[in-house]
C-alpha cells in the first residue's frame, strides 16, 4: 500500500493547477431528468460489488475510483429532498450531486459511463439486508482538465489514444466527460412505513464499458436533517467527516487551492509536503471546479489552512448511512383500579395498562380530588407506574397522566369507597346461669370502617313477647331473676345502618361438681394412696360422698368409703377404675379416674477395661443390674454389627445388685455394645457404650550413611537410590504398645544370580527402633547386587500376638566401584 501511495504521488503532483470548467446553470438546465433511475443493468444487479476501488488502487488498476459529493455547490448542505416522476408517479426523492471516474482506466464519454447508488438495509423491523440499487442522472461536468498531468491550459495535453486503457497521466491524458451525477434515492419506496425507524448504508458503483467498480459512500462533510413524512431524515458518516488522509507523498501543502507550485516552493523552501498516513481536520472546501479542494489545519504551519486536491486525501469518515426517524405518537394512558368492592382499609391498587405505540419510555402522574370538585382540586399522590393508596369513604374522580417525553395523554376513572354496616355481636357469662347468677354481656361489635357505634341492649322475660330495654352502654351486667328462656337482643347503629344480634339464656338449676385427686401420681401394689376430694357445689349445698372401684379386669364397682377424702392401698397390678360421686340433695354427679398399679424397670450399668485398648488386645465387658421390686432379672451383652444386634452372652436369675461379664479379643474398628435387663414382666432396662480399638502398625525406613547421602545428593538420585556395597541405615517406627521383637528380613539377587537374604533384628525402645545390614559380599565384583530393586521387609510382633509388616523397596544402581573404593563400607 505504501508502495502504491508513493507512485500515486508521482503522478498526481502537478494535478489541478488549473481548472478549467465552471458549472454554469446552462449546464444544469441540459441535464435531463427523463433518465429512468430504475433501469439497472443486469451486470450491474449480478456484480456490483465484485471489484472494490478507491483512492488507494493505482491509475493502472482500473480501479482508482475518485469521486466527490457536493455540499455547498447546488445545495445547502449537500442534498434537497424535492418531487420528481421517475415513471413511478410523482414522489419525494432525497438529491444529492457529484462526480466520479474511474482515473486512468479509459476515456469517459457522455456514452460509456454510469453511476450507481447502492442502499442496503441496515435495521428497521423487517427486510434487514435488503439491497436496492438507483442509477444517477448523468450531468454534463468534464473532468478531464482536473485530471490533466502538469495542466497545459486549454484542450488535451498529451492526448491519450481513444482506445487507450489503464495509462498514468504522466504518460497520457484521458477525456472525462460527463462525469457529475445527481443521485435520487425514493423515499416512499425505502422508507414505506411512517412509523419505522429504519437505517440504509451507502455504495457508489461506476460502470464504465464493462468495468465495474464500487466504494463505500463516504461523505466529507456533515449535513442537516431535514423534515420529512412527519419525522426527519438524517444523511451522515459519523462524527469524523472532517478527518482526511493524505494518501501520498510529495505533495504540495498550497496556501489556496491550485497555488502555483514554484510559489510553494518558494514559500515553504524543502519542508513543503504533506506528511503521508497523516489524518488532518478539514476546515474549509473549494467547490469551484469539477474537482473538490480541501483546507486543512497543518500543524507544521501553525494550524493555518493548507490545500490539497481530493484525489490525495482518504475520507475518514464513515460509510455514508441515511436514517429515518419517525414522528412522535402519543401515548395512549389506560388503567384500572383492583379489588372491585373498597372499603376505607382497602388497598387499592392501580393497574396501569397505558401504552406506547413507539415503545418509549414513559413517566406517570397520578392525581386524586373529590369527585365532584373542580379540576383545581386535583392532587398528586404518586409518580410510579402502579402504585396502591388507601381512602377514606367517599368518591373520588383518579386521573392517571402518561408522557413519552414529546406527549401526553391522560384518563380519569371514578373510584368509590364505599360504607360497610357494622357486625353485631355480644358474649356473656357465665355460660350457665341460675336465678342469682350476675351476668356479665360483654360486647364484641365491631365496624369494619371503624366508625363510631351506638348500643341498644333489649330482652324478653321467660314466656313473654314484650322487648324491653335495659341499657345503652358498650358492656352491661345484670341479674336475670327468673328461671327460663330468656331472649336478650342487641343493636348496633353505625349513623347510618343499623344490626342486632340475639342470643337464647336458659337460667336453671346448678348441679354439684365432682373433683378430687390422689398422690403419689406413680403407684406400685404396696403403695398407699391419699384421695383427696376437690368436690363442690356452685349453689353452697351441703354435700354427700360416695367412693367406689374397680378391681383390674373386672367390671365390678365395689364402695370402699363414704368419707371426704379417704386412703387405701391398691394391692393388684393393672389398671384400677376409682369414682367418686357426689349429691346435692337433687342432683348427683359422678367422676372416675384410672390409676395404673405400674410395675418398675430395672436398670443396668456398663463399663469395659482396659482403656485405651489395640487390636488383639483382650477386653473385659461388665453389666451391673439392680430392680426396684427386687426382680430377678435375665442379662443379655450384645454387640451391634452393620446395625444388627449379635448376643454375646445371657446369664438368668442375676439377683439385683449383681454383675455379669464377658470377655473377647478386639481387632482395629470401632464397637457399639448393649446391655439390657429384663424383669418377669418383661420390663427392660438397657446401656450402651462405644469404643474404639486403636490400630497397631509399623513404617519401615531404609537411608543412607552420611557420606554416602552427600554423594547421592551431589548426584541428586531420588533417595531410594543405592550402590551395591555401601552400608544400609534401617530403623522403624512401631505403634507404642508392649512390644515382643521388630526384625527386618533383606532380599536381592547378586550378579552371579544367587539370592541374598540377610534377617537382622533391630533395638530400641518405643516407638522407635534401629539397625543397619551390611554384607561384604555386596562390595565384592562377582556378589555384588545387581542393578534393580532390592527388598527390606519389617516386621514387628506386639506381646498380644499382633503382627505387622511394611516392606520398603530401594534400587540398586551400581557397585561401589563405580564411585569411589574408599566408600565401599561405609
Amino acid at each position: 500500500m505504501k508502495k502504491l501511495k508513493i507512485l500515486k504521488s508521482l503522478y498526481l503532483l502537478p494535478l489541478l493547477i488549473l481548472f478549467s470548467f465552471i458549472f454554469t446553470s446552462e449546464n444544469i438546465n441540459a441535464a435531463t431528468f427523463d433518465e429512468n433511475i430504475y433501469t439497472i443493468p443486469t451486470s450491474v444487479k449480478n456484480g456490483w460489488d465484485s471489484k472494490l476501488g478507491g483512492k488507494m488502487f493505482p491509475m493502472t488498476s482500473g480501479k482508482d475510483l475518485v469521486y466527490d459529493i457536493y455540499d455547498n455547490k447546488y445545495f445547502e448542505h449537500g442534498y434537497t429532498i424535492p418531487t420528481r416522476n421517475f415513471g413511478k408517479g410523482e414522489q419525494k426523492y432525497l438529491r444529492f450531486r457529484g462526480w466520479s471516474v474511474l482515473f486512468g482506466y479509459k476515456k469517459h464519454t457522455p456514452t460509456n459511463q454510469d453511476t450507481f447508488i447502492v442502499a442496503q438495509k441496515t435495521t428497521g423491523k423487517s427486510g434487514i439486508g435488503t439491497q436496492k440499487i438507483y442509477k444517477a442522472v448523468q450531468m454534463g461536468l468534464n473532468a478531464t482538465e482536473d485530471l490533466e498531468f502538469n495542466n497545459q491550459g486549454t484542450g488535451v495535453w498529451n492526448e491519450c489514444p481513444a482506445s487507450a486503457t489503464n495509462k498514468r497521466n504522466d504518460e497520457c491524458n484521458m477525456r472525462y466527460e460527463d462525469t457529475s451525477f445527481d443521485a435520487y434515492l425514493p423515499l416512499e419506496e425505502l422508507f414505506k412505513d411512517k412509523y419505522e425507524k429504519a437505517s440504509w448504508k451507502l455504495f457508489l458503483v461506476k460502470k464504465v464499458d464493462s468495468n465495474i467498480v464500487y466504494t463505500p459512500l463516504i461523505f466529507p462533510f456533515e449535513f442537516d436533517d431535514r423534515a420529512y413524512n412527519g419525522g426527519k431524515l438524517s444523511l451522515s458518516s459519523g462524527t469524523n467527516t472532517r478527518s482526511l488522509e493524505m494518501n501520498s507523498e510529495q505533495v504540495l501543502r498550497r496556501k489556496e487551492p491550485r497555488e502555483n507550485a514554484s510559489s510553494v516552493i518558494n514559500d515553504l523552501g524543502s519542508d513543503r509536503y504533506f506528511t503521508q498516513d497523516k489524518v488532518y481536520t478539514s476546515v474549509k472546501m473549494d467547490e469551484s471546479q469539477t474537482a473538490v479542494w480541501y483546507g486543512v489545519k497543518s500543524p507544521k504551519d501553525n494550524g493555518k489552512t493548507k490545500w490539497a486536491a481530493t484525489s490525495y486525501w482518504t475520507f475518514k469518515g464513515d460509510q455514508g448511512v441515511l436514517s429515518y426517524i419517525p414522528p412522535n405518537r402519543p401515548p395512549v394512558a389506560e388503567f384500572s383500579t383492583s379489588p372491585s368492592k373498597i372499603y376505607n382499609d382497602t388497598t387499592i391498587t392501580f393497574n396501569n395498562t397505558s401504552s406506547d405505540p413507539d415503545k418509549d419510555k414513559l413517566t406517570y402522574k397520578w392525581q386524586i380530588k373529590p369527585q365532584y370538585s373542580s379540576d383545581s382540586s386535583y392532587t398528586t399522590f404518586s409518580t410510579s407506574k402502579s402504585p396502591t393508596k388507601i381512602l377514606a369513604k367517599g368518591n373520588y374522580t383518579v386521573q392517571l397522566t402518561v408522557s413519552d417525553g414529546k406527549d401526553t395523554d391522560s384518563v380519569k376513572h371514578a373510584v368509590i369507597v364505599s360504607n360497610r354496616p357494622p357486625v353485631a355481636a355480644f358474649t356473656y357469662s357465665p355460660t350457665t346461669i341460675f336465678n342469682d347468677t350476675k351476668v356479665t354481656f360483654t360486647n364484641g361489635s365491631s365496624d369494619p370502617d371503624k366508625d363510631k357505634l351506638t348500643y341498644i341492649w333489649e330482652y324478653q322475660e321467660p314466656n313473654s313477647t314484650t322487648w324491653t330495654q335495659f341499657s345503652t352502654m358498650a358492656n352491661k351486667t345484670t341479674v336475670l331473676n327468673k328461671k327460663g328462656t330468656w331472649n336478650v337482643r342487641l343493636t348496633v347503629n353505625d349513623g347510618t345502618i343499623s344490626t342486632s344480634v340475639s342470643k337464647k339464656i336458659t337460667v336453671g338449676n346448678r348441679p354439684p361438681v365432682a373433683a378430687f385427686t390422689y398422690s403419689p401420681t406413680t403407684v406400685y401394689n404396696d403403695t398407699k394412696v391419699t384421695f383427696t376430694n376437690g368436690s363442690s357445689d356452685p349453689d353452697k349445698d351441703k354435700l354427700t360422698y360416695q367412693w367406689e372401684y374397680q378391681e383390674p379386669n373386672s367390671t365390678t364397682w365395689t364402695q370402699f368409703s363414704t368419707t371426704t377424702s379417704p386412703t387405701k392401698v391398691l394391692n393388684k397390678k393393672g389398671d384400677w377404675n376409682i369414682r367418686l360421686t357426689v349429691n346435692d340433695g337433687t342432683t348427683s354427679t359422678s367422676i372416675t379416674k384410672k390409676i395404673t398399679v405400674e410395675n418398675r424397670t430395672p436398670t443396668v450399668t456398663l463399663s469395659y477395661a482396659p482403656n485405651p485398648l489395640y487390636e488383639g488386645d483382650n477386653v473385659t465387658l461388665t453389666a451391673t443390674v439392680n430392680d426396684p421390686d427386687k426382680d430377678k432379672l435375665t442379662v443379655i451383652i450384645e454387640e451391634n454389627i452393620n446395625g444388627q444386634w449379635k448376643q454375646l452372652k445371657q446369664q438368668k436369675n442375676v439377683v439385683s445388685g449383681g454383675n455379669v461379664t464377658h470377655s473377647m479379643t478386639v481387632s482395629y474398628r470401632d464397637y457399639s455394645i448393649r446391655a439390657r435387663a429384663i424383669d418377669p414382666d418383661d420390663a427392660t432396662g438397657t446401656a450402651t457404650l462405644s469404643f474404639s480399638v486403636n490400630p497397631l502398625k509399623i513404617d519401615g525406613f531404609v537411608k543412607h550413611t552420611p557420606k554416602w547421602e552427600e554423594i547421592h545428593n551431589q548426584k541428586k538420585h531420588p533417595t531410594s537410590y543405592f550402590y551395591s556395597g555401601e552400608k544400609f541405615v534401617i530403623s522403624a517406627n512401631v505403634t507404642d504398645h508392649p512390644i515382643e521383637y521388630v526384625i527386618v528380613n533383606f532380599k536381592g539377587i547378586q550378579k552371579n544370580g544367587v539370592e541374598l537374604n540377610i534377617n537382622q533384628a533391630l533395638s530400641g525402645n518405643n516407638p522407635i527402633y534401629n539397625g543397619e545390614i551390611f554384607d561384604t559380599k555386596m562390595s565384592e565384583p562377582t556378589t555384588s547386587l545387581e542393578n534393580g530393586n532390592a527388598y527390606f521387609l519389617f516386621t514387628a510382633k506386639w506381646k498380644n500376638g499382633t503382627i505387622k509388616q511394611d516392606l520398603v523397596t530401594v534400587q540398586i544402581i551400581d557397585n561401589v566401584y563405580g564411585v569411589f573404593d574408599f566408600y565401599r563400607s561405609n
